[in-house]
């Protein structure tokens, strides 16, 4: 028992400012209020876990809350730097009588995990469309966001013209996909009247992107649903096209990166190192004009090589996400769209828990806050509650071009450190030695 008891003893040293931090979590975790850090309960049970941490009066808390807000906020901006989001917004009144717009961005990280973070929630004149379009314009320059995919909105009418504004802005950033064909997403239901609405086709998008059932889960629900024979081909053919549409803009415009198969230089030093009469030289030569024919056809037509085959359906365990992640090789370009489509919420309904959070923090004994210290804790509750996620990167192909050259140079360095000292060696040999 003593043994057990010994072993579950781990070391631990005081810190103030470690201890501080700490504190700060804790109000912006459980909606503390500031105030709590100076009540005498607060204190004496403090004191008796640790007399020597000196409690942080309110100003320092405040202070502390502010500081932790900035620095998760620049470990997310370094994550949704290159990556391309889904937001929803919406809006929302306190009880102090102001109009707040809420700002959600989706995505997924590299490791193919979904995430949602509150990225804004800011004092808002009015639910114009002009107050709207300039909050949603100063959020995404605030957070270096230029690719979104699209934004989910309900169907407020002030919403539309925030959405035309967006696309215009991300078009003259030369990041807008389709000429925003995709951009606006409405809340409300599926439609599959006469034409498809554009939400309704990507909800159909992403069910085929699911590789067990791919179009015939799809035809399938159309048929239950009593649509006619020729409707149900038309719509499968349709989807089919908006997909081949959207993969044919991720490959003119998208960056493949690490998961690139072909690379033309690698390739043409091999092609002069093959370049010989022996027999042996010309059948490594047609073996790798082979290859890169391959490649080739397997990039070009990553959309039919994916409905070709299809996953066992009875398999219990099979998760889409891991599927696509390990699957990324083989559909270098077509992941990439799988990975948007899925991060695309369906409703505003991220957005819309944020309004009661916010009324949570701003209820009677908070009215006195500042819209940036509303924003801070609204923001850094949602953050500091959500899952973690993986800051590490895949280097880019430049980066590690880069790295490459920085070994070259060190090697050339290290062998010419090695000639010279060799020299001093054979030098010293030659001269007579001093008595």
């Amino acid at each position: 028992m003593e043994g057990a008891m010994c072993s579950a003893l781990v070391p631990h040293a005081f810190n103030q400012a470690r201890s501080e931090m700490k504190c700060v979590n804790y109000i912006v975790k459980d909606e503390i209020l500031f105030r709590e850090v100076e009540g005498t309960g607060f204190r004496d049970f403090i004191h008796d876990l640790q007399p020597r941490f000196m409690i942080p009066n309110r100003k320092k808390v405040v202070k502390g809350v502010w500081d932790l807000y900035l620095a998760e906020k620049t470990k997310i901006m370094s994550v949704l730097s290159d990556q391309r989001v889904s937001i929803t917004t919406d809006t929302w009144t306190s009880i102090q009588n102001i109009n707040y717009i809420v700002v959600t961005a989706h995505f997924m990280d590299h490791e193919w995990k979904l995430h949602k973070r509150i990225i804004n929630s800011v004092k808002i004149t009015s639910y114009k469309d002009d107050d709207i379009e300039r909050c949603l314009d100063v959020c995404l320059n605030s957070w270096g966001i230029k690719k979104v995919f699209s934004i989910t909105v309900d169907n407020a009418r002030a919403n539309n013209g925030a959405v035309k504004y967006m696309a215009k802005k991300l078009k003259s950033l030369n990041t807008l996909m389709l000429d925003g064909k995709y951009l606006r997403m409405s809340s409300s239901g599926i439609s599959i009247g006469v034409a498809l609405r554009v939400s309704t086709k990507l909800v159909f998008i992403g069910n085929v992107l699911g590789p067990r059932w791919k179009l015939a889960f799809l035809k399938i629900s159309l048929c239950n649903l009593r649509a006619e024979a020729s409707k149900v081909e038309a719509i499968g053919d349709e989807v089919k096209s908006a997909l081949l549409t959207l993969y044919n803009e991720y490959r003119g415009v998208g960056n493949l990166g690490p998961l690139q198969i072909l690379d033309e230089g690698d390739d043409d030093g091999l092609e002069d190192e093959f370049d010989g009469d022996d027999a042996h030289s010309q059948m490594l030569g047609k073996m790798l004009l082979k290859r890169k024919e391959e490649q080739q056809m397997g990039i070009s037509n990553e959309v039919d090589k994916y409905f070709d085959p299809f996953e066992n359906p009875r398999n219990k365990n099979f998760n889409l996400l891991d599927w696509w992640k390990g699957n990324q090789s083989i559909y270098p370009i077509l992941s990439k769209v799988a990975k948007d489509i899925f991060a695309i919420p369906s409703s505003t309904v991220a957005s819309e828990n944020a309004f009661s959070l916010g009324k949570k923090i701003v209820d009677p004994f908070r009215s006195s806050q500042t819209p940036k210290m509303i924003e801070a804790l609204v923001c850094t509750h949602d953050w500091l509650r959500a899952d973690k996620f993986n800051l590490y990167k895949e280097p880019t192909d430049e980066k590690i071009a880069f790295y490459k050259e920085l070994e070259e140079i060190q090697a050339m360095a290290a062998k010419a450190q090695g000639g010279n000292a060799q020299l001093s060696n054979s030098t010293s040999i030659l001269l007579p030695s001093t008595p």
